[in-house]
This record gives C-alpha cells, structure tokens and sequence, in this order.
C-alpha cells in the first residue's frame, strides 16, 4: 500500500464502511471498479447472488428479466430478482434471491 486517503485527506489507515481510495503498487484504477473490496485473502468470499426482502413501491413483482442496479457500500452492480415468496399484503416486502451481474465481496 502507498498510501491512504478517506474524503481527501491522508490517513494511516481505513476501515470498512468508510469511503476511502487506496493506492496500491502495480494496480492501476482501471483494474478495479468503483466500490471494490480491498480484503485479506480468504477471509470474505465473493458472492454473485443472495436472499433479500424487498419492497416495491409499484406493488408488481417485475420479470425474472428486468434488470436493476444495486448500490451497495459505493459499489454499483446490475442484478436481477427471482421471487422467493409473496410478501402476506401487496405492501409487505417479497422474499427474492437477488442474482449479480458480478461478484461483490
């Protein structure tokens, strides 16, 4: 690591949930996108789908093909929602498997 910075200011060092940029040896920004993980080898898995309750303020539950993006931490990824189960009232939330258009960390 070269060097650290949270809202433009030099820190010694950064935890997660805080917004920080990273400059790391031999990895140019190009590499990684807005919003990556920078974690210990083996400590978190990367997931491209997982269970989430959601609430939709149209009230219809879209096609297995509608596309969404979600914003997660800084991270923007597109995904796609298959429904689990109805929700017990039009507006309660709907269990939905929320598959990624990439893995996020």
């Amino acid at each position: 690591v070269r060097g650290i910075q949270s809202y433009g200011r030099d820190c010694v060092n950064a935890s997660a949930s805080i917004s920080c940029a990273i400059a790391l040896k031999d990895v140019s920004i190009a590499d990684l996108p807005r919003g990556a993980a920078l974690v210990s080898p083996g400590v978190f898995l990367p997931t491209e789908k997982f269970i989430a309750d959601v609430t939709l303020f149209d009230l219809r539950f879209p096609s297995q093909r509608t596309e969404f993006t979600l914003h997660i931490g800084t991270a923007r990824v597109g995904c796609t929602l298959r429904k689990i189960e109805a929700g017990v009232s039009a507006t309660s939330p709907t269990r939905a498997t929320v598959h990624l258009a990439h893995p996020i960390v």
